[in-house]
């Protein structure tokens, strides 16, 4: 389950990018936002879900195509100061979105990533989880061809040549930008993989092979992609987004039908964890914790979401009276229900600039 260590990596991740670009603003704040959230819930969405599949690298690859059809909305909004009191932040429709749905799902892919790196290094398996039933132990990386990592042999002063080498070279592939050193990169998987094949040592370390694919997918791979659609946000802005080929208050309508299903579903949910909670509470005792006191707690949790599931379904239907109160109380309670991800494109509609005016008293009935 999502938990404050997630958050730990996107902030060391995005503080020294948003430090380096502070000047020149490049790095845009709704990337950092997109990235920073999938850190976070990311591939526990499946949890929510019982789909344990896609709590993986392949998994998440897939989960991510609608998840980033979310965030590329969600960028069309900006979180501003509010002028009313009970309430210092709204959201703002920026008429908008900032982020296309093909930079939000390198970033949220980026993001995924990241996340399941922590639970690689943090979770009691240790493994890189490819999907739910292909794992790379933690062991494995370290152990590749068996040998030990300080074997000395005379391959040592040929790996010392190559690395003196490569590292020299650098200071020119540095200069000349980074496709020069992408291509130096590459150079190096190349002869590490060529050598390793040769012979089971390079300067007498078996573990090259175990670094390389580690690093590859969870350091490089996650911020490349974030970088380059970070990248391709600033040189390519959107300039209009096109207008609705439906009316807004039809929108509305069709919003509000498939949110009292959605809602009637999360009650059904909340009241399947009640009269399974014991089963439940087997299925998590992996996380450790009396299976009682879990059983109880489900139970607990499983009555304060069927009433709050309740109060969204009549907010819902008030919506259809035009009521802003219960506008109100569904964004206030879809907001919460972020930690979902989908739940909140129902409250970033209901802050769009055309449907807030459809609650306003002075639209013509």
């Amino acid at each position: 389950m999502p938990n404050l260590g997630h958050l730990f990596i996107g902030f060391c991740i995005l503080i020294p990018i948003l430090y380096f670009t502070k000047n020149d603003r490049s790095f845009n704040y709704k990337v950092a936002f997109i990235f920073f959230a999938n850190t976070l819930f990311g591939p526990d969405l499946v949890v929510m879900f019982a789909i344990m599949e896609l709590h993986s690298l392949i998994g998440f690859t897939l989960l991510a195509i609608p998840l980033s059809l979310f965030y590329s909305y969600f960028s069309r909004f900006s979180l501003i100061k509010s002028k009313k009191k009970f309430f210092p932040l709204k959201l703002e429709d920026d008429g908008i979105r900032i982020v296309n749905w093909k930079n939000s799902y390198c970033i949220t892919v980026a993001a995924g990533i990241s996340h399941l790196f922590i639970d690689h290094l943090f979770y009691p398996d240790l493994s890189m989880e490819l999907w739910s039933t292909i794992m790379i132990p933690q062991m494995e990386f370290i152990t590749f061809f068996g040998t030990d990592a300080y074997d000395i042999n005379p391959l040592y002063i040929v790996g010392n040549i190559i690395i003196v080498s490569i590292m020299l070279i650098s200071l020119y592939c540095f200069r000349k930008g980074y496709k020069s050193t992408s291509k130096l990169f590459a150079i190096v998987i190349g002869l590490t993989v060529f050598i390793l094949l040769m012979s089971q040592a390079l300067i007498g370390s078996a573990k090259e092979l175990g670094v390389l694919i580690f690093c590859a997918v969870y350091i490089f791979l996650p911020l490349f992609l974030l970088m380059y659609a970070a990248r391709d946000v600033q040189d390519n802005p959107i300039q209009s987004s096109k207008e609705p080929k439906i009316k807004k208050k039809s929108q509305l309508n069709i919003v509000i039908v498939i949110s009292i299903f959605m809602a009637l579903v999360l009650i059904l949910y909340a009241y399947f964890v009640i009269n399974n909670a014991k089963t439940l509470a087997l299925q998590f005792g992996f996380l450790g914790g009396n299976i009682n006191e879990v059983t109880t707690s489900l139970v607990i949790i499983g009555y304060i979401y069927i009433v709050v599931f309740i109060v969204l379904l009549l907010g819902l239907i008030g919506l259809f009276f035009r009521i802003n109160l219960c506008r109100y109380i569904v964004i206030a309670i879809c907001s919460y229900l972020f930690i979902i991800a989908f739940p909140f494109a129902i409250t970033l509609f209901l802050c769009e600039k055309d449907i807030k005016a459809l609650f306003s008293r002075k639209v013509e009935k």
